[in-house]
């Protein structure tokens, strides 16, 4: 190996939005993470067919866990990729727990939402057992 390492924030591993997610979304997320090499984050491309590889799942299965990832706040959008293009490319994504290289956008850590949303309806007497 080359010395590289993937940090994850104990504030993100310890929250709801975590814990909502699937192994299999967890996984994704965390392939998708060891792309970003400390210059390139908004600039993470990722492939479904290479995902889908790396992450022992099917290809059906990428799409909607990329999706719920950018649901919860995990992931953002940076470019979307396709084959309509002249030269199909690979979907681009951020981590928004870390800052866009990209951009210098602040880390936006959108995943802390869905934190509040669970006390606000907690709080709201909301039964999670029901």
């Amino acid at each position: 190996t080359n010395g590289r390492f993937l940090m994850l924030p104990h504030d993100l591993l310890l929250s709801p939005a975590w814990d909502a997610l699937s192994a299999q979304e967890s996984r994704i997320l965390i392939q998708i993470a060891t792309l970003f090499d400390g210059k390139n984050n908004g600039q993470l491309g990722a492939s479904q067919r290479n995902l889908a590889d790396k992450c022992n799942v099917s290809k059906n299965t990428i799409t909607p866990s990329l999706r719920r990832l950018v649901e919860m706040g995990f992931l953002e959008v940076g470019f979307v990729g396709g084959f309509s293009l002249k030269s199909p490319h690979a979907s681009e994504y951020r981590l928004t727990w870390q800052r866009c290289d990209k951009t210098g956008q602040l880390p936006s850590r959108a995943w802390k939402r869905l934190g509040r949303v669970a006390t606000a309806t907690n709080e709201a007497g909301v039964d999670d057992a029901a």
